[in-house]
């Protein structure tokens, strides 16, 4: 692992610990094992490493979720692993949204946090969206919608994932989507051959 990455990480144990406000980069420096000086060689402040860290972890899912529908599994499983892969990154975007909730954040980093996440909702659609087109072997998808079903789908994800969150819900995740995919998976105009 590169200096970057470790201090990403490092960071990352700060910033849950504390939240966004009251973590200090002599904080993270420590947790690194560095001064803060040496921070600075990779980072310009605070809120640049914390933009950083949120980019490093999107771009993880967003690998994850992309793997996953490239990979040579059936397409209702490569579905169902994706839909299972973005629902429980809902624990790690819980750990964020706590820290914009938590303190008050600089605007430019609210904004910054928004727009990568709706680059990110629209990278799935389209993944996903994709995907159906490939690998939908029944009659022609002219006349579906297939966004349509792509927000379904990822609504869906959406739903069970802030459900996760409740502590009192004690949502299974993997056994809800299964459930839910197979009583969609049914009554969508799509068919896969698996």
């Amino acid at each position: 692992m590169d200096k970057k990455e470790t201090i990403l990480e490092n960071a990352s144990v700060v910033f849950r610990k504390y939240g966004y406000q009251k973590a200090k980069l002599d904080d993270i420096a420590n947790e690194c094992g560095m001064n803060k000086a040496g921070l600075y060689y990779y980072f310009k402040n605070k809120e640049d490493l914390f933009m950083a860290m949120l980019k490093r972890d999107i771009e993880s899912v967003n690998n994850r979720l992309r793997s996953t529908l490239s990979g040579s599994a059936a397409p209702a499983a490569a579905i169902r692993e994706f839909l299972i892969i973005r629902t429980k990154s809902y624990v790690l975007m819980k750990d964020y949204l706590e820290m914009f909730i938590g303190g008050v954040t600089p605007p430019r980093l609210r904004d910054s946090a928004r727009a990568s996440k709706n680059r990110m909702i629209q990278e799935e659609i389209n993944l996903v969206a994709g995907f159906i087109e490939v690998h939908h072997t029944g009659p022609d998808l002219s006349k579906v919608d297939i966004r349509g079903i792509v927000l379904i789908l990822l609504g869906l994800s959406d739903k069970i994932g802030t459900m996760s969150l409740v502590d009192e819900l004690k949502v299974d995740i993997e056994e809800t989507i299964d459930l839910a995919l197979s009583l969609l998976l049914n009554h969508l105009p799509i068919n896969f051959k698996e």
